[in-house]
């Protein structure tokens, strides 16, 4: 098992991560909704159809497993009588319960396993190529972008293409930044709503003035 190596991660060549459980619940359709998707540098999350925050399960990455993310909004942020198992490296968490009056999701495994969802679904878990054995390699997927190692000529994480950056004068979201940038007016503000990797040069012209506000997130380019 591949959570058996743990303490000799160098002996392992590729990981495949597996996408997260999904979530349905007929009384509540709010709380249904897809498994976040496995693989690439970060498991995808899992999130509810209508998009809301229900307890779901966050995917693992190239250096931790996913988290557990409790919301407010369906009032059940206590989970201490049915905790989820904990994710780590191989594997994704599980609750251990057998109940059928409560809805649960298992969180993918993977290089780092993806954290179990309660009332809504689990997240994936992480890929992985990195070992320095293996040369010219590239991962493929769907809906996402790629984001090389430092030498930008071996390994390519999957980055899942999601909108990232929010112009705060229009309301208009963007998945790619160099876009929202061309279409900003003076003093606009854009404003990362979560963390994002850059695959491609951006160019902001002379006498643009306008405001990017990270807001707690961060914004790595492989450029």
């Amino acid at each position: 098992m591949l959570r058996n190596l743990s303490s000799n991660k160098k002996s392992v060549l590729i990981v495949a991560g597996g996408g997260g459980g999904a979530s349905t619940h007929s009384s509540y359709p709010s709380y249904s909704g897809t498994g976040g998707s496995g693989g690439g540098l970060t498991g995808g999350i899992g999130v509810t159809g209508n998009n809301k925050c229900y307890n779901y399960g966050t995917g693992g990455t190239q250096t931790a497993a996913g988290t557990y993310k409790a919301c407010e909004v369906d009032g059940r942020t206590s989970r201490d009588s049915n905790p989820p198992g904990s994710p780590g490296f191989g594997y994704g968490s599980n609750y251990t319960t057998n109940s059928t009056s409560y809805v649960y999701s298992g969180g993918g495994a993977g290089w780092y396993g993806g954290q179990s969802g309660f009332h809504a679904p689990g997240g994936g878990g992480s890929g992985y190529v990195g070992n320095s054995r293996i040369s010219n390699s590239v991962m493929y997927g769907y809906n996402i972008d790629t984001y090389y190692d430092k030498d930008n000529t071996n390994i390519a994480y999957l980055v899942e293409n999601k909108n990232f950056i929010k112009n705060l004068t229009t309301n208009k979201e963007y998945l790619n930044l160099q876009t929202a940038i061309d279409e900003v007016d003076n003093e606009d503000t854009l404003q990362l709503t979560s963390d994002s990797n850059l695959s491609y040069e951006v160019t902001i012209n002379d006498g643009d003035k306008f405001i990017i506000d990270f807001n707690g997130y961060s914004l790595a380019t492989s450029k």
